[in-house]
């Protein structure tokens, strides 16, 4: 979905630094969706406990800032719109 949505950016410098987020949202999604639906293909269910180290947990928490700064910079500067 992030994709359809960066091709619909006219700027092609925003373009290309969207892009390459996109590997670090696929990455992050089982941490939004695992929590939210623990049975993902009906075996047991999934316990954060048994999957989390803090490597795992500080990485995720990297890379949503990292998206999380480039986005924020991407709505100043191409919408002009301060937060």
């Amino acid at each position: 979905m992030f994709g359809e949505v960066i091709e619909g950016i006219e700027d092609k410098k925003w373009t290309a630094k969207l892009r390459k987020l996109v590997p670090d949202l696929v990455d992050l999604e089982e941490h939004w969706i695992l929590p939210r639906c623990p049975e993902p293909y009906g075996d047991d269910i999934w316990n954060p406990i048994d999957y989390y180290t803090e490597d795992v947990a500080k990485g995720a928490i990297n890379k949503a800032e990292k998206v999380l700064n480039i986005i924020t910079k991407f709505i100043r500067e191409y919408y002009n719109i301060k937060l």
